[in-house]
């Protein structure tokens, strides 16, 4: 949990920048910022103190996660630009790619520790 702070704080500060523009949207984007984090915290901490090939997709995932929803946030309410958007795009997928690996990883330990 501690692992999230810095990430809820990256968070707040750009929703604190784009206040204005989010106006009645303001709250659930914190929510949104707070699970986030809780994600990216989850997986940093897990990284750092654990075994770091077994959870190495899933760290990275929830990284691409945490910048992708940063760069929808930019894009929607601070600096809309197509390039931005473009690479919200692509984050999406590779963080579901990579999320998708960690998944098999998993699959395939569980398969060995039961044959």
């Amino acid at each position: 949990m501690l692992a999230s702070i810095p990430f809820f704080f990256v968070y707040l500060y750009f929703l604190l920048l784009m206040e204005k523009d989010i106006k009645m949207d303001f709250y659930p984007w914190v929510l949104n910022g707070f699970l986030t984090s809780f994600i990216g915290g989850m997986a940093t901490f897990n990284f750092l103190f654990q075994d770091k090939t077994r959870l190495y997709w899933l760290f990275i995932s929830a990284i691409l996660f945490v910048i992708q929803i940063g760069a929808f946030l930019i894009n929607k309410y601070y600096f809309p630009d197509e390039v931005l958007r473009k690479l919200t795009i692509i984050l999406f997928g590779i963080s579901n790619f990579t999320f998708y690996k960690f998944v098999l990883h998993q699959e395939e330990l569980k398969l060995k520790l039961t044959s």
